[in-house]
């Protein structure tokens, strides 16, 4: 029995340090392995970056208009995030949190590849081009003829506006063109032969688009255009992302006959009635005295009928007449029945004047529980 203990006792103990012996064989492989990982990816890293700058400093030696279209490789692992060129500087942070950077003897004014507003890794072509100042970089994808839009118009106006798409890229690339920009005095629309296209390789278009202002417009509206652009920068298929800012503003229509207030946003409970005071001023050098009113909706509206806002002065009779440089005050009352669907609805009322000029006053009315 002692003999069969005293042999099993070393079974164990033999098994035991083989159990730990693979434990430090395995260690030491995962730490080789994290090593080997470290040293292919700084190698890596590295070796783009001096490829980048090695090809900058040729083209500066050059002279203007010199370029150059090179391959880059970044590891997936890279840290974007932390990754930058400023000025004669171009930095890689590695995946531990370290960064190797090289420096070019010319500034590089550009970015590394961003796809979808999220930067690129892996391999892809990047071009160079010395202008005579700086090494521009740029990428085989598209570009846009501006990266921001102004427009100035009245009141109640229409402005035609455009921009161009030119395919970089030496393939057939598809795009589609969307607008964020919605406001309810402002809007865009693009012509639907403009928001899903192709381009040949070196082909341009030009994307028409409308922005229309409403009467009651005034100030500054602003809003997005965006660009995504399917293309192959001859390793691979992607998506880029470009916007346009749009900013248009809308100056004061002067009209010889006004409502006041312009616009008007009301907040009502269902089953409630509310009275509100306006006026109608003749800004005009002659006495208008064939005044109708009319009730109309928006182009993007819905008014119901149970809207009861026939104008009246505290007579109770319907204004017709306005004398020049003189207003006339009057009531409107709003009702919401009860059971209306809680939202927002818009209305337009309108006084037809003089040789068929309107003057209109613009209505939110939000139904609230």
């Amino acid at each position: 029995m002692n003999l069969r203990a005293q042999t099993t006792i070393e079974m164990l103990l033999i098994l035991a340090i083989s159990i730990l012996a693979l434990g430090i064989i395995y260690s030491l492989y995962g730490q080789q392995l994290d090593t080997s990982f470290r040293v292919k990816e700084y190698s890596s890293a590295k070796s783009t970056l001096d490829k980048v700058v090695n090809t900058a400093n040729s083209l500066y030696a050059s002279g203007a208009g010199s370029k150059a279209k090179i391959l880059i490789d970044l590891p997936y692992s890279l840290d974007m995030s932390g990754s930058y060129i400023d000025g004669k500087m171009l930095v890689f942070r590695l995946s531990n949190g370290n960064d190797i950077f090289a420096l070019s003897d010319v500034n590089i004014i550009g970015d590394w590849k961003k796809i979808n507003g999220s930067y690129s890794t892996g391999g892809y072509y990047m071009n160079l081009l010395f202008d005579g100042n700086v090494v521009l970089l740029s990428y085989d994808d598209f570009q846009l003829s501006t990266q921001s839009i102004y427009a100035s118009a009245k009141q109640g106006s229409v402005v035609l506006k455009n921009f161009n798409i030119r395919n970089n890229s030496s393939n057939t690339a598809y795009f589609w063109v969307s607008t964020s920009f919605s406001h309810s005095a402002a809007s865009i629309s693009i012509d639907p032969n403009d928001v899903y296209f192709s381009l040949l390789a070196g082909e341009t278009r030009t994307v028409d688009f409308n922005i229309a202002l409403a009467d009651y417009s005034s100030g500054n509206y602003a809003g997005l255009i965006t660009v995504i652009g399917q293309v192959n920068d001859g390793v691979s298929d992607s998506n880029v992302t470009k916007q346009v800012v749009v900013s248009v503003e809308s100056f004061l229509r002067v009209e010889s006959m006004q409502i006041f207030p312009k616009l008007v946003s009301i907040s009502m409970n269902p089953n409630t009635s509310t009275l509100r005071g306006f006026n109608i001023c003749n800004l005009s050098n002659s006495d208008f005295s064939s005044i109708t009113w009319s009730r109309d909706s928006n182009s993007n509206g819905n008014m119901l009928t149970w809207f009861n806002w026939e104008p009246k002065d505290y007579s109770n009779s319907i204004i017709t007449a306005v004398n020049s440089g003189s207003c006339v005050d009057f009531n409107l009352t709003f009702t919401v029945p009860l059971g209306a669907d809680i939202k927002t609805y818009d209305a337009n009322i309108i006084a037809t004047y003089g040789d068929g000029n309107t003057t209109t006053s613009y209505f939110y009315i939000s139904v609230t529980n």
